[in-house]
């Protein structure tokens, strides 16, 4: 059964933009940032208590160790992908259009490539650790995606035998442009342009017609 878009377990948009309200959520919040930066090996747990201005002990209350600071803070980033996918997304409007919408969203809010956190976390992470990363990318990141692509699917709008593969590969894609925007040395990245260039080699191709 698909999960749905609107489950009330969902993070609302508060998640992405807020400022953090609880010590757990500044700890949370200063950990995405160094470890987006810097990756899970150069960040130490000194470090991010030196940014929130607490102790080591203050942070292991919240965080047992900083396998469990990183496996939150990549459970975290995702889910608020699903934030902005339930926020924003056009439900009515056509596959192209939505794609372009989440895609847009996808270069704003992630500054690192997902995939290569995901590499670092398989590499650094305790087994149970990365199985929990696993099942948030599945919930938050493919399953959404896939839910598009077999709709699209069933209405004879593309061709395709599996949702799951279409949102892996289009995801992959994605991700590809964010290592793009990383190297793109302080350059204006036009964000719009770039989705509806992804969107189209995407579900158009590039062969000449």
């Amino acid at each position: 059964m698909e999960a749905s878009l609107q489950s009330p377990a969902t993070p609302k948009l508060s998640a992405i933009s807020a400022e953090p309200a609880t010590m757990r959520d500044k700890i949370l919040h200063a950990a995405i940032r160094l470890f987006r930066q810097k990756g899970f090996a150069a960040v130490s747990i000194q470090e991010i208590v030196s940014e929130v201005g607490i102790t080591k002990p203050a942070l292991y209350y919240y965080f047992t160790d900083k396998d469990a600071l990183y496996t939150q803070a990549l459970i975290t980033m995702m889910a608020n992908g699903y934030a902005y996918i339930d926020a924003f997304l056009p439900k009515n409007d056509p596959l192209q259009a939505q794609l372009v919408v989440l895609t847009r969203g996808y270069f704003e809010f992630s500054p690192t490539s997902l995939g290569a956190m995901l590499r670092d976390g398989r590499d650094k992470l305790k087994a149970e650790s990365f199985k929990q990363v696993i099942t948030a990318n599945e919930r938050y990141m493919i399953d959404p995606f896939a839910q598009l692509f077999n709709r699209a699917m069933e209405r004879g709008d593309i061709a395709g035998e599996s949702g799951k593969e279409l949102a892996l590969m289009f995801i992959s894609l994605m991700d590809t442009y964010v290592l793009k925007r990383a190297l793109n040395d302080g350059r204006t990245f036009d964000y719009q342009g770039y989705a509806e260039r992804v969107v189209d080699v995407f579900l158009n191709g590039v062969a000449v017609k």
